[in-house]
């Protein structure tokens, strides 16, 4: 008899050998044919080839058991594919997106200089301060009786006739590390939380600058590099937290378009609260997120749950992530239909017409020649979005943001398209009929459904997703390409219909996955297409 390893060993060699077809130097066919089995189930559901101990069960028992399936389909590696499977799907990538101007930024010291201060990066910011583009000095903060900052004045350069003021630098214990203490430019770490301009009218430290204002109490409403690369890595985290958990834990996949339960962290936390209001002209968003917010420190990683207020989210469509990653309504819902309807926006054939046809002057690209052809869908689509901001992740709520508004109507208020709030929430060319009204109602009078799309939001479209069953489709195409590695079939259409029919049953992925899994089509044909398709 031979010895087991040598068994394993020959069999694992002819396993590699001839993976699609018995050849001579194979031995014990059905053994082989259940390893070749393992090894596939193996490396799609986990993503690794089967360990040692695994070939040697198979050898033992005869088969890929069910309690051996379930193993591979309940561990860790397996919720590690699900994650990348999402990560993919959703494009996680924020590597570019400016969460604040550089007014609410400060600059660590330059490698080499010590225990140089942080100071604002913003050239009118240091300005304001000290009458030039520099930093504070490298020494303790001096104070008046009154608490008021003093200053250290000099020329420069000498002879130039040009005098700037210095300040030394104060001691904080910044909120991203609040068991260290580092040294910051006494002007950036005032604490007022109001402060007086230079036309003298007093404004918020936390959404604008003066001399008077800084960063706050522990620096909250300021951010280095280093904490915005963690809070954008908090907003993608949280759709891939969300999306594995509803796998991991059984719950109905349609959560993931529809679901108003999910989780936050302290760097989550700490933007919503402090950070949201810092420059918005590169992100619009608001202290409001939908849901009440824990008690969490930014240092605190943990996430938890929270739950959304009334209808408000729906799944990952909502979230910062995805608001971000997809900053145009139009762009949001173009990644719903390719992700979960499994559809694409793609122009006619032969074409748009040329850039100077007349056909091109109809500013309603759902009556535009050519651009009409994909807009009838997507813009009644877009909509759904229309209480979304733009550039940002501010749900605009009715009473904050009515549909129309005179002070956004430059017909009305003369100037208010240079108002921030104005320009990036509502129509503000005094020509256009809609000026003052949101940007999502433009044309909605032609279209008479168009406002009920908009007030009631992403989870009127997830709901149609569900009731048309294209998700349920479209998920199955999905996952059946991810595990066959090839799309499906011609002939295998009823092999789809009958996986769409039982996924929708309780829309459990895991069990779609196995019953994949279990079908001949994966186990006896491959992989390779086959005439018909």
């Amino acid at each position: 008899m031979k010895p087991l390893f040598s068994t394993l060993s020959a069999l694992v060699l002819g396993m590699l050998i001839c993976p699609l077809a018995q050849a001579q130097v194979c031995e014990e066919p059905g053994i082989q044919s259940e390893l070749q089995f393992l090894r596939r189930v193996s490396l799609d559901l986990n993503g690794r080839i089967p360990t040692y101990e695994q070939y040697q069960e198979v050898i033992e028992v005869g088969s890929v058991t069910g309690d051996m399936l379930e193993g591979l389909l309940h561990s860790e590696d397996f919720t590690h594919q699900i994650r990348q499977y999402h990560r993919d799907l959703l494009w996680t990538n924020l590597d570019t997106q400016r969460l604040s101007n550089n007014n609410f930024f400060l600059a660590p010291p330059r490698r080499g200089n010590g225990a140089q201060p942080y100071s604002s990066i913003a050239f009118g910011k240091r300005q304001a301060y000290r009458g030039a583009q520099v930093s504070c000095l490298n020494e303790p903060a001096r104070f008046d009786a009154d608490g008021q900052i003093q200053v250290t004045e000099s020329e420069t350069p000498a002879g130039s006739g040009q005098m700037i003021r210095q300040e030394g630098y104060v001691e904080v214990q910044p909120y991203w590390a609040p068991e260290t203490t580092i040294r910051v430019c006494a002007f950036d770490a005032q604490t007022n939380e109001m402060g007086t301009n230079q036309a003298g009218r007093p404004i918020n430290c936390r959404t604008g600058t003066a001399t008077d204002c800084g960063c706050g109490p522990n620096l909250n409403w300021c951010m280095s590099q280093q904490t915005q690369i963690e809070i954008r890595n908090a907003m993608l985290e949280q759709m891939l937290e969300f999306t594995t958990s509803v796998v991991d834990t059984n719950q109905p996949y349609s959560d993931v378009i529809t679901g108003q339960t999910f989780k936050v962290n302290g760097p989550l936390v700490h933007y919503f609260k402090y950070l949201t209001s810092a420059g918005p002209n590169f992100v619009t968003a608001l202290p409001d997120a939908g849901y009440p917010l824990p008690d969490l420190q930014y240092s605190q990683r943990e996430w938890v749950t929270v739950t959304s207020d009334a209808d408000l989210h729906a799944g990952v469509l909502t979230m910062p992530g995805y608001l971000l990653k997809f900053q145009s309504d139009r762009g949001r819902a173009n990644r719903f239909y390719n992700s979960f309807l499994c559809t694409a926006f793609q122009a006619p054939e032969g074409g748009l017409p040329a850039a100077d046809d007349p056909c091109n002057e109809e500013p309603d690209l759902t009556k535009r020649c050519g651009c009409a052809h994909c807009h009838q869908s997507l813009e009644p689509a877009a909509a759904h979005w229309g209480r979304w901001a733009e550039a940002g992740l501010a749900n605009l709520d009715s009473d904050a943001f009515p549909r129309y508004d005179r002070r956004c109507d430059p017909n009305v208020t003369p100037g208010s398209e240079r108002n921030f709030r104005c320009r990036r929430a509502y129509i503000t060319n005094q020509d256009s009929e809609y000026a003052g009204q949101l940007l999502a109602y433009e044309f909605a009078d032609a279209h008479p459904d168009r406002e009920m799309i908009i007030e009631t939001g992403p989870q009127r479209i997830a709901q149609q997703a569900l009731e048309t069953g294209q998700f349920a489709q479209c998920t199955v195409n999905k996952i059946w390409q991810l595990i066959m590695n090839r799309e499906p079939l011609t002939l295998e259409a009823d092999a789809i219909a009958t996986l769409t029919d039982e996924f929708k049953a309780g829309y459990n992925l895991r069990d779609l996955i196995r019953a994949i899994i279990l079908r001949p089509e994966y186990r006896y044909l491959g992989r390779e297409p086959t005439e018909g398709q």
